[in-house]
């Protein structure tokens, strides 16, 4: 997680992240005391509670997981996990191929965050229908990698800052 950080080039100090299908939680708990605040949330209970476990070993009181199903409840809900109304950052790493309703999970958190950001992943069609897709969305989208050096087994999965450049008033 923490090459994949240093390789975005943003500066992260006293930022508020929600991550989107975290997993075990490591880009939260690689950025660590770095951040304001990060909530986590995945599907797999399991998940969860090691990230959960992690933070509590590691004194991060700052970070906070979830079990959350991205498809099968209301993303308002999501609202109510979070320590306030707007945030700087949404993580969605390689997600999208998972999810039924993943332009509505974009579209969602593109109006409560300043920034996104995404890996694609899935085929090199659902790959580049995600990524036209957040260009309809944010008003900058900048490819960060060409392919990820996490999974051998996705190796074709690209990242992707994408940012709300125009207000809405």
């Amino acid at each position: 997680p923490r090459a994949r950080i240093n390789g975005l080039g943003i500066d992260f100090d006293g930022a508020t992240i929600l991550d989107l299908g975290c997993n075990q939680g490591g880009m939260l708990h690689a950025l660590g005391s770095q951040i304001k605040w990060g909530v986590g949330l995945d599907y797999d209970t399991r998940m969860v509670n090691v990230a959960n476990k992690i933070a509590r070993v590691n004194r991060r009181n700052n970070l906070s997981f979830y079990a959350f199903n991205l498809e099968n409840e209301s993303l308002d809900i999501i609202k109510d996990f979070l320590p306030s109304k707007q945030l700087d950052y949404v993580f969605l790493l390689s997600v999208c191929m998972w999810i039924a309703n993943w332009k509505e999970v974009i579209l969602f958190f593109s109006k409560i965050s300043d920034a996104m950001i995404f890996e694609s992943n899935g085929t090199p069609e659902q790959q580049d229908e995600q990524i036209d897709y957040l260009r309809e969305i944010y008003a900058s989208v900048e490819q960060v990698t060409e392919e990820s050096h996490d999974d051998p087994g996705q190796k074709s999965r690209r990242m992707y800052k994408a940012r709300r450049l125009i207000t809405e008033p």
